[in-house]
């Protein structure tokens, strides 16, 4: 996951800028990588504040917006995490498009680390909220519930305002479930369930757009990989479901959603891996909702989620896949479902 904004917040100097901004950032991403690895997260921190004073592109800023954050949590500084985050949402009004997915590939990484201290502590025999808490570990979980929290509440803020909300929803959604699984109570836990069900619902009540909602209940299923270079990978099962989906005569017509379409494709050519991307060491899983033509083509590209780098190559791979035409008492319909690209170095 990446972010792509630039934040002037450096320390120290030890990347040089006459080094070449493109092999300074990446000498300077591979450094951090490797102290992060050595769990020394305050050099860490020095190298990419340091990055952030010459980065110029896109790509390598993304990837050290997302490992800066991510050494805050480690090292328990929750402060410089919330000016951070508060840094970076109030560049996404000039951040042009994708601004808002910039900033939430940043949250995810929050969610992440949140996710990853609630298993720690599972697995040491330690609640995460209650009286049982140790104090030293209770005070950690504030601090990660309040960055959540602002978080959360950024995250919301560009839901509200974005042109197509859909395309932000997996994101907001990932870090309300974060808060939720550090909640304190069974009360702090419903709060955080509807505020999920607070985002499905503005979503939703968007014109003219298609939320594919996960069932609660679906389980998770392994798509077989194909023999392409990026193929599909795997991604959760949804039980068929019926959508209202626009017409270009702005009339709704009934069609079938049928979550994961992999099972059902004849043709299925990879997705070049973006050479930046690569270089960058930028990779994910890349979703990409599609609409499939009564004939099995790709009629429509609804929306595309994931790293930002790798979206173009997941979107131009997808629109080529062809299906075997779905039917319904005998008739052809269009149908609605998506491919998961796993993009892996």
């Amino acid at each position: 996951m990446l972010a792509c904004l630039v934040i002037a917040t450096g320390l120290g100097a030890s990347a040089q800028p006459d080094a070449g901004t493109g092999d300074a950032m990446r000498d300077g991403i591979t450094r951090a990588k490797s102290l992060i690895a050595a769990r020394d997260h305050s050099a860490a921190v020095v190298e990419l504040e340091s990055l952030l004073r010459i980065g110029r592109d896109d790509v390598a800023v993304s990837v050290v917006n997302v490992m800066l954050m991510h050494c805050y949590v480690e090292k328990g500084d929750f402060w410089s995490a919330e000016r951070f985050a508060e840094a970076l949402f109030d560049r996404t009004p000039a951040g042009g498009t994708g601004a808002a997915e910039r900033y939430l590939a940043v949250a995810g990484q929050v969610a992440k680390d949140a996710r990853d201290q609630a298993e720690r502590l599972r697995s040491l025999g330690m609640p995460t909220g209650g009286r049982g808490t140790p104090q030293d570990v209770a005070a950690s979980l504030e601090g990660m519930r309040g960055l959540l929290e602002k978080i959360a509440a950024h995250s919301m803020s560009l839901l509200a305002k974005a042109a197509d909300p859909s395309a932000l929803l997996p994101g907001v959604e990932d870090v309300l479930n974060a808060r939720g699984q550090l909640a304190r109570d069974d009360y702090d836990f419903n709060r955080w369930k509807e505020e999920i069900a607070d985002a499905q619902d503005l979503v939703s009540a968007q014109p003219g757009k298609v939320y594919d909602a996960l069932d609660e209940e679906s389980d998770d299923a392994d798509t077989p990989a194909t023999s392409a270079a990026v193929s599909p990978g795997p991604a959760p099962a949804v039980r068929p479901r019926i959508v209202k989906l626009p017409t270009s005569d702005t009339k709704a017509t009934e069609s079938q959603n049928l979550g994961s379409l992999m099972a059902f494709a004849v043709e299925r050519p990879g997705a070049v891996y973006p050479a930046n991307a690569k270089n960058f060491g930028v990779s994910g899983l890349v979703r990409v909702d599609l609409l499939v033509g009564e004939d099995g083509t790709v009629e429509e590209i609804l929306k595309v989620s994931g790293p930002l780098p790798l979206q173009n190559a997941a979107r131009e791979a997808a629109a080529k896949w062809k299906f075997r035409p779905f039917t319904r008492d005998g008739r052809a319909i269009r149908t609605a479902g998506f491919l998961v690209f796993d993009f892996n170095l």
